[in-house]
């Protein structure tokens, strides 16, 4: 089964089971476990602040119930969150701690305790040609209407950033295109702003520039977002910080 860090995802795969969610953990990369593991942090504190949910927990039980209502996954979470009496006052006997199962496999196979957060990335800037693909897949689910955090829910960090990478390089390359075939920028600003905004509108359009410049558009629309902000958002509400590419 494959490891994801979308978190519930990972809980469907789990099937409410310890072991299942380590076994299937043992596949994910170090910083698969380390957003993994911090989602579902996230998500038993999004309880905490629920009207009655620490009044309705036993004594000192808060922490463990809000861990053990992520383990049931999203429904049942979501039932918590509007109605903490859903919940019994303390786990079951049997209930289980999902970040703790990530611990456990963390320490075991990297020899140290899982990190807060994922690493900020060192070689992940350079420009990786694989990567165009991943980024044009992106694009067409952006295309459909998926909101950029749930379209990127899978990527981790050093993933971001390779296609950011690959983001900076497209938009480059339509930059200079447009520079040496179009003449003069509308806008004025060299090319850049329409550059860094074409790649939204999908990889046709973005082919249409080398083979059929005459049917794209030269011109931004009043409404145009820039992919290098898309991808941004999601890196910022993340780790506090944007993508800078070198």
């Amino acid at each position: 089964m494959t490891f994801t860090p979308i978190l519930w995802a990972a809980m469907r795969n789990a099937e409410g089971s310890r072991r299942a969610l380590r076994e299937v953990s043992v596949h994910g990369t170090a910083e698969q476990l380390i957003l993994l593991h911090r989602r579902i942090d996230d998500a038993a504190d999004e309880l905490y602040p629920q009207p009655g949910f620490v009044e309705h927990a036993d004594p000192g039980a808060a922490v463990a119930l809000s861990r053990w209502a992520v383990t049931q996954g999203e429904s049942f979470w979501k039932q918590a969150k509007r109605d903490p009496a859903v919940l019994p006052k303390r786990p079951p006997a049997d209930g289980w701690d999902a970040m703790a199962v990530l611990e456990e496999v963390y320490r075991a196979r990297f020899g140290e305790e899982i990190p807060t957060n994922e690493p900020v990335p060192i070689d992940a800037y350079r420009y990786d040609p694989a990567w165009e693909a991943t980024l044009w897949d992106v694009v067409s689910v952006l295309g459909v209407g998926v909101p950029i955090d749930e379209a990127l829910g899978g990527f981790t960090r050093t993933e971001l950033v390779k296609l950011a990478a690959a983001r900076s390089e497209v938009t480059e390359r339509l930059r200079q295109h447009a520079k040496q075939h179009f003449g003069e920028d509308p806008a004025g600003l060299d090319w850049a702003f329409w550059a860094a905004w074409l790649p939204l509108e999908g990889k046709a359009v973005h082919d249409a520039v080398f083979a059929d410049p005459a049917s794209v558009p030269k011109e931004v629309p009043d409404d145009g977002t820039l992919l290098s902000d898309e991808i941004n958002e999601v890196y910022l509400a993340r780790y506090g910080t944007r993508i800078e590419i070198p």
